[in-house]
């Protein structure tokens, strides 16, 4: 439920309330199936709050462990959109083509 409540969080807009949920939910249940779910929103919420380093941290871990996931396309579009705001366009434009 609490994985849930954090996405719906996110949906009425509220990044900072949800990032805290789905860190809280990784610390909890460090081996639920769920993990990159939460990791990968945690970095999304991130992203979202214009918290670049929190967001670049988040998402090149996200990308280390899960590179082979779904959710990994977008991963990789954020890191490009972070890049970018940072004023590193090689980088952006290099996460950009892998998407």
């Amino acid at each position: 439920a609490q994985l849930y409540y954090g996405q719906t969080l996110v949906q009425l807009g509220k990044y900072a309330d949800a990032r805290q949920i789905f860190r809280n939910f990784v610390a909890q249940y460090p081996k639920q199936a769920d993990i990159p779910l939460a990791l990968f929103r945690t970095a999304e919420c991130s992203v979202f709050l214009n918290d670049l380093d929190a967001a670049e941290r988040e998402l090149q871990s996200f990308v280390n462990q899960y590179g082979n996931h779904d959710l990994a396309e977008w991963a990789f579009q954020y890191q490009g959109e972070v890049a970018a705001k940072r004023g590193k366009y090689a980088e952006a434009a290099a996460a950009f083509r892998i998407v």
